[in-house]
């Protein structure tokens, strides 16, 4: 420590001393002691000065000293500058970034990096069909309001042309459930067509009255209408650009001459739809990116598509467009097949072939984010869901979209029902299902289309799981004893359960022990009984410093039994009670309540998936602040649907999963673990990679676009996570073969889409005032992070996805590293402290 600070502090307990007087005699000199913490030395500094002891002259003397001595010993002397050029509201200045992290990834300006085909492609245009009228000549008078934000509508140069489709369903394979394009007698009738202006925004547009439509005008017609931007300055390239782009792509149904929404019950089509609260499509893959066929016209909602792909459900594509080639042209064949191709061949058309996107890519092979079973996580609203689960619709040429040309090899069923259903083709036994799958109780197979996907055993654990949740009431410290007062509860009565009762009543809970009947559990019953987890803070992240071996993790799980948990009154209200260890010096933590309890019906035993909870609490129990808000857990939910981690029972919490996933948190151990069993360990290259969350996600989110795996070491399995990239060259030598498990990410958006995950205003530049350093090499004590070799957090979140393929990743990694630090000598206190 240098002469100056020293003489400060010095002079500091020189004049405690004076104050109070000294009651004993001196003592003998002690040993030169170690440098005292820089933290406390700060500290100490500023509680001087503030009280008058030091001016502010010597205070920073004392500061510029320490710095120098920091600088001497390897210490960091400043944190990222990142917030000097692009904290929220910095001009956006080509030169210095400015909120350019913001800005550049929502594709506002032209430096935005092209990182993938489809961009950020948003239109200007906003349109809508209110009215359309049937004239006597047998014409169409179609009404219409248009806004835009950019470039005006205009009538004289934007023309309107139309797309009409009749609804056909003769209950035959090549007539069944689907839209028939009318293709005009006369282009010219249905083409560019010119928009009057009535008033303001409102227009009105005639189709000609044409032979070939006229006899259809008493059924169910979809009229659809597009217009792209004529005489503007957009470019066909922009929709890469992420510019905005004029046009529109709408519709209205006509239902023997009266129009509705397309929403409308009166569609007998009305399975999926972007519009409205509940979307289909738009919630996964974004509101501005859902462009395909590169035409220059948005397809944003799932209606536009069926203006071609107005196939039915079955599965030879009848009445396909003329430029689809041997694939399922139909709307339901063509997502089905898409969403479920890793899982079976339906990524196959009806020859055999690989099902091709546009114009000529590889075959899919999608690995679905979410239960293909769960049939509401696409249709999502009453009405859609009726639809396409109706029984009318149980069709093998629809199974098939799903679960392939062979579909018995992927239909769970046994040996006798497979040899039943065999010798069933879509050809000869299409609509045949409905003869013995009636829905009625005593059919032969009383299970209707929507029993069997409702009824099987997850969306059974997601449904009883809505019946229960936990409750985290209060967290009281005394000492290193921690008392947790909880309770479980069922949420249609509010009533709560006995969480330390045994039983097998029917409907009740089971939340503790070994399953009393095991055998009779829909799964392997005892690793899910209900537990706590018990974390701790450094600054706003938590590191869980003192509590493991484990570089990070919070071996303090607390099994709730009868030995730590006892019931408050007769309240069915409990208490819980765990031990902070003697090593842990954090003022505050965390406790999260995990598990899935088993609800028996029938004698069996189901899972029920119960949303984990969490509760911050402060060691001297004055109330605790809540972690910083970057994630919304309801925004992964768009695309996962259910987040069940690490087997079943964390669920659907980002603050549990950060208390595992945090800023000290690699997997170093587990490598040391497994290379004594034999497996490579250095597959990709590095001897440990962080898992904290936000590297993780944004490392396998933008796997598909950066082409670089992702590798996590754990004992239960060795992930390498990646797009279209190989392998890394040793990736599966060595040990188990199933311990290697490849999962390889599309990512349905583009990467620049932050407010697919963070809600809006929470992805600006870190606070490093809170934000931890993130560790990527632990040191030789694991249960310290006093000697980890660190980045700052905002490194380690844009250096995860900016790497491989993306263009500016060596700028963007080099750029980090300059205005950055990437130290093992200063520790993550230190850092908060420097920043703050």
């Amino acid at each position: 420590m240098s002469r100056r600070i020293l003489f400060l502090l010095m002079l500091a307990l020189t004049c405690s001393f004076m104050l109070v007087g000294c009651g004993g005699s001196d003592g003998s000199d002690g040993a030169n002691g170690a440098d005292a913490d820089t933290a406390a030395i700060i500290a100490e500094l500023k509680a001087q000065l503030e009280s008058g002891a030091i001016t502010i002259a010597q205070y920073e003397d004392a500061i510029a000293a320490l710095e120098a001595e920091l600088a001497s010993t390897g210490k960091i002397t400043a944190v990222e500058s990142c917030a000097t050029c692009h904290a929220d509201g910095k001009t956006n200045d080509p030169a210095h970034g400015g909120d350019y992290l913001v800005k550049g990834h929502q594709g506002a300006n032209d430096s935005a990096p092209v990182v993938r085909e489809v961009r950020n492609f948003k239109t200007a245009w906003s349109a809508n069909i209110t009215d359309v009228v049937v004239n006597g000549d047998n014409s169409l008078t179609v009404s219409l309001t248009i806004t835009s934000t950019g470039a005006a509508f205009n009538p004289a140069a934007d023309f309107v042309s139309f797309t009409i489709n009749r609804y056909q369903d003769d209950n035959t394979l090549a007539n069944y459930d689907r839209w028939v394009n009318i293709a005009p007698a006369t282009a010219a009738n249905f083409s560019n067509r010119v928009a009057t202006n009535i008033s303001g925004n409102n227009y009105t547009v005639t189709v000609a009255a044409d032979a070939n439509l006229t006899p259809y005008l008493a059924e169910t017609l979809m009229i659809g209408a597009t217009s792209s931007d004529a005489d503007g300055a957009n470019a066909a390239s922009d929709i890469y650009r992420g510019n905005l782009k004029d046009g529109f792509n709408v519709q209205r149904l006509l239902v023997a001459g009266v129009d509705y929404d397309v929403n409308s019950s009166n569609n007998p089509r009305n399975y999926v739809s972007d519009k409205g609260s509940a979307p289909s499509c738009i919630k996964c893959h974004g509101d501005n990116e859902f462009n395909y066929h590169h035409n220059n016209v948005l397809r944003a909602d799932a209606d536009d598509c069926v203006t071609c792909h107005i196939g039915g459900a079955s599965y030879d594509g009848t009445n396909q467009p003329a430029y689809v080639s041997n694939s399922r042209s139909s709307l339901v064949g063509r997502v089905h097949g898409v969403h479920a191709s890793a899982m079976y061949e339906s990524g196959k058309d009806t020859d055999g072939n690989a099902l091709k996107g546009y114009p000529d890519e590889d075959g899919f092979n999608i690995g679905f984010p979410s239960n293909m079973s769960e049939c509401s996580v696409c249709h999502t609203t009453a009405d859609q869901l009726a639809n396409a689960t109706d029984n009318s619709k149980f069709r093998l040429s629809l199974c098939v979209t799903c679960h392939g040309s062979t579909p018995w090899e992927t239909i769970p069923m046994n040996d006798t029902l497979k040899s039943i259903h065999s010798s069933y083709t879509v050809a000869a036994n299409d609509n045949v299902c409905v003869t013995c799958h009636t829905g009625a109780a005593g059919a032969i197979a009383p299970t209707s289309l929507e029993d069997i996907h409702a009824g099987n055993l997850h969306n059974m654990e997601v449904s009883l799981g809505k019946n229960i949740a936990y409750e985290i009431q209060s967290v009281t410290i005394t000492g290193n004893t921690g008392k947790v007062t909880w309770r479980a509860y069922n949420t249609n009565t509010s009533t709560n359960y006995d969480v330390l009762k045994r039983t097998t009543a029917a409907n009740d809970a089971v939340f503790v022990g070994t399953s009393p009947s095991s055998a009779d559990a829909a799964r392997a019953f005892q690793s899910y009984a209900t537990s706590m987890v018990i974390g701790f803070y450094t600054g706003d992240d938590l590191t869980n410093q003192g509590i493991t071996s484990q570089g990070g993790q919070p071996t303090l799980n607390v099994a709730v039994g009868s030995g730590n948990t006892s019931e408050v009154g007769t309240t069915d209200v409990f208490e819980t009670t765990f031990t902070i260890p003697a090593t842990v010096t954090a003022t505050k933590g965390i406790v999260a309540i995990q598990g899935v309890p088993v609800v028996w019906s029938g004698g069996t035993g189901y899972l029920a998936i119960v949303d984990s909870v969490t509760k911050n609490f402060n060691r001297d129990n004055s109330a605790a602040t809540a972690r910083r808000s970057a994630v919304d857990i309801n925004l992964c939910l768009n695309c996962h649907t259910d987040f069940l981690g690490h087997g079943h029972n964390r669920i659907n919490n980002i603050e549990l999963c950060v208390t595992c996933h945090n800023a000290n948190a690699t997997d170093k151990s587990p490598r040391t673990t497994l290379a004594a069993q034999g497996y490579n360990v250095t597959a990709d290259g590095k001897t440990e990679e962080s898992y904290d969350l936000k590297v993780m996600l944004h490392n396998i989110h933008s796997a598909t676009d950066t082409d670089t795996a992702y590798m996590v070491y754990r004992t239960r399995g060795i992930y390498s996570f990646r797009g279209e990239s190989a392998q890394p060259a040793n990736f599966g030598v060595g040990g188990t073969a199933s311990m290697w498990q490849d999962v390889q990410v599309h990512y349905p958006r583009a990467i620049t889409s932050c407010t697919a995950c963070h809600p809006a205003g929470t992805f600006n530049v870190a606070d490093q005032t809170k934000a931890v350093a993130v560790t990527v090499e632990q040191g030789a004590n694991l249960a310290s992070h006093a000697d980890d070799t660190v980045i700052g957090p905002n490194a380690a979140a844009c250096t995860s996805c900016h790497k491989g393929n993306i263009s500016d990743a060596a700028a963007i990694r080099a750029h980090a590293t300059t205005f950055g630090y990437k130290t093992n000598k200063s520790t993550k206190n230190e850092i908060l402290q420097l920043a703050q």
